[in-house]
């Protein structure tokens, strides 16, 4: 029994969002934090 009673699909669909804004904030502050 998982703890919780948290399926799979409750951890995607918090996480798959989370991880497209991250990596869209990521995408934009790399470039001002190191400069190429």
């Amino acid at each position: 029994m998982p703890a919780g009673q948290y399926t799979f699909m409750d951890y995607v669909k918090v996480g798959l969002p989370l991880q497209i804004i991250m990596g869209i904030v990521m995408v934009l502050v790399l470039p001002l934090l190191f400069p190429f």
